[in-house]
């Protein structure tokens, strides 16, 4: 009996441990207040490595009011056509302080191709921290109202996905095996 239930215990903490958001990318350097918030048109560019997100974060920076934040994903800058994937808010939170949501599902993506987190707060207080180094090569910063393009400038954030869904949305050697040996005989019926 004590065994079973230390084996149930231990299947349990697996699923839990399976089901933790992972971060893909990220650029933490806060080195400077990168932008205000009532600024509008911000943006930051990425490219994932995994075929899901589930969510995104971004810190405020040190000073200013408490900020109610949202991120959304899109597929392009909304200024040119860019659809809208997910979206995920927060309650007020203090500068100096991450800030992460999810998007309430996981978003299939294509590994390495652009996608844009545009951000936004209702209350306009409040910035972003980033930095001016061109520390994250896979993207960049937008801001000042029509988007515009900050090649070296990126925002102290980062995206999350689902280890268990990323691994569904990508077919494994094992998932591949049932399709090879299919293969496999109709080739040697072909014979």
């Amino acid at each position: 009996m004590k065994l079973v239930r230390h084996a149930s215990l231990l299947a349990l903490f697996a699923c839990a441990a399976a089901s933790q958001a992972l971060i893909d990318q990220s650029q933490t350097s806060a080195a400077v207040y990168m932008t205000a918030f009532a600024q509008t048109g911000l943006a930051q560019s990425f490219r994932p490595s995994v075929g899901t997100i589930s969510g995104a974060g971004i810190l405020l920076f040190t000073s200013g009011d408490p900020a109610s934040v949202t991120i959304s994903l899109y597929t392009g800058l909304p200024s040119a056509g860019g659809v809208l994937l997910g979206s995920g808010s927060s309650g007020p939170a203090l500068g100096g302080s991450w800030v992460d949501v999810s998007f309430g599902k996981d978003v299939s993506l294509v590994p390495e191709s652009t996608y844009f987190l545009v951000l936004t707060s209702a209350d306009n207080v409040g910035g972003v921290a980033g930095d001016t180094s061109d520390l994250y090569k896979r993207g960049e910063t937008y801001a000042n109202g029509g988007y515009q393009e900050y090649p070296n400038f990126d925002y102290t954030f980062r995206t999350f996905y689902n280890p268990s869904a990323a691994a569904a949305a990508v077919p494994g050697p094992i998932a591949a095996l049932p399709f090879a040996l299919m293969a496999l005989r109709r080739r040697k019926a072909g014979k």
